[in-house]
């Protein structure tokens, strides 16, 4: 699809961008493991299958934002049968990316849900 949509239009190559809701966030996942023509990604109410998540190989740092509930019954935030809870899931992808955690400023506290917040360190 990546290369018929680079055939017949002008796009710029170097930012190409991915986002799906529910299977097409399983997608946008995917994806980003197995091409190196991505810029960033995006998952919105979807998961990283189990089986995507013990054969990913990105080859360079991927820039990711995940939005998900944690009632949310069709991808659950801590995973099921098929697919990674999102802590392992941001976990893993920190790693690959060589991220730090980052701790707002503000002393905010969160009762419902979980600030998950990674960014680069730049030496």
């Amino acid at each position: 699809m990546m290369d018929s949509i680079a055939t017949n239009f002008q796009i710029d190559e170097n930012r190409i961008y991915m986002c799906g809701i529910s299977a097409g966030a399983t997608m946008a996942y995917y994806m980003a493991c197995r091409t190196d023509r991505l810029a960033a990604f995006g998952s919105v109410a979807g998961a990283m299958s189990k089986v995507n998540y013990q054969n990913c190989a990105p080859s360079h740092p991927i820039p990711l934002i995940d939005f998900r509930g944690t009632d949310d019954t069709v991808g659950p935030w801590n995973g099921d049968i098929n697919t990674e809870g999102i802590e392992t899931i941001i976990s893993f992808w920190v790693n690959k990316n060589m991220l730090i955690r980052f701790f707002p400023q503000d002393n905010s506290t969160y009762t419902r849900h979980t600030q998950l917040i990674y960014s680069q360190k730049y030496l």
